[in-house]
């Protein structure tokens, strides 16, 4: 087995290495006359084992996308190429990648790698595929989620108790949900984005079955309003045109509503600083 990688903005610079059970996660050398490094966040190299980006230089020509010189300035710099990963190099300069930077979920104060926590996810023996990725959170703005494609049902607290062992809490998935298969594009890369509208899909099918509640609610809430209405609306001495009606409709919506949407209020107060993880 031969790891090779590179990039179209790369090539012919890349790294190989035929597959080594000492190094059994690394990816290679530089090789085809490049050079490769790994930057902090001002473009300077970091030291042996310290988490950077990983940039290549290619020994031809300076590059540059056609037309597109905002696009340029980011990727290119100074005959080097942003590779748009995460990774780091050991004392023998061979690589190791932690993740895609825009696969890096960000949650709170930390930051959470989609591969360690799906390689984690992968030593669990019912579970055949993963794919984790980061889903809006009211409090750490981002936390991690995971499509599994498993061999039976497993519950999030399942889940959890797992990789308790093996990930730090906020690294852990908050929430899950079982797929028959993790859908790819024609290059075999998994489309996360149509694993995240799942959950975009679940959310708002909760958003509905909570507002029909708060309907129902409303008119359970609204019955004795609506007995003495009734006796307005039926009583021989009042003949009331649709204006009427709906008048008194309107009365009896804003009677219970308003106390309906206080208790709302109250409840979304007290649980709004609490993160409950919850499977879909």
């Amino acid at each position: 087995i031969v790891n090779y990688y590179t990039s179209t903005e790369a090539a012919p610079t890349q790294t190989s290495m035929i597959f080594s059970q000492e190094r059994p996660a690394a990816i290679g050398l530089a090789v085809a006359g490049g050079a490769l490094r790994v930057c902090d966040e001002a473009g300077q190299p970091c030291p042996a084992g310290v988490t950077g980006e990983v940039w290549m230089r290619s020994a031809g020509a300076p590059r540059a996308y056609l037309n597109d010189a905002a696009a340029t300035s980011q990727v290119f710099r100074a005959g080097w190429t942003r590779m748009g990963d995460i990774g780091y190099l050991d004392a023998d300069v061979y690589l190791f990648l932690v993740d895609r930077e825009s696969d890096v979920i960000k949650s709170g104060a930390d930051k959470v790698s989609t591969i360690a926590v799906e390689a984690a996810l992968h030593e669990h023996p019912d579970i055949v595929e993963a794919s984790v990725f980061g889903l809006p959170d009211p409090v750490l703005g981002l936390a991690p989620a995971a499509a599994l494609v498993t061999t039976r049902d497993l519950r999030l607290a399942d889940v959890r108790r797992f990789l308790a062992t093996r990930l730090a809490g906020h690294e852990q998935p908050s929430r899950i949900v079982r797929v028959a298969e993790l859908p790819r594009n024609a290059g075999g890369k998994v489309v996360k984005s149509r694993l995240r509208a799942l959950f975009d899909r679940a959310a708002a099918e909760r958003r509905g079955v909570e507002r029909r509640g708060f309907v129902r609610a409303i008119f359970a809430a609204g019955i004795e309003q609506q007995v003495a209405d009734e006796a307005v609306l039926e009583g021989p001495a009042f003949a009331l045109g649709s204006v009427q009606r709906t008048i008194i409709a309107a009365r009896r919506l804003a009677t219970v509503a308003e106390p309906l949407g206080r208790q709302r209020q109250q409840r979304d107060a007290a649980v709004g600083d609490l993160r409950r993880p919850h499977a879909i």
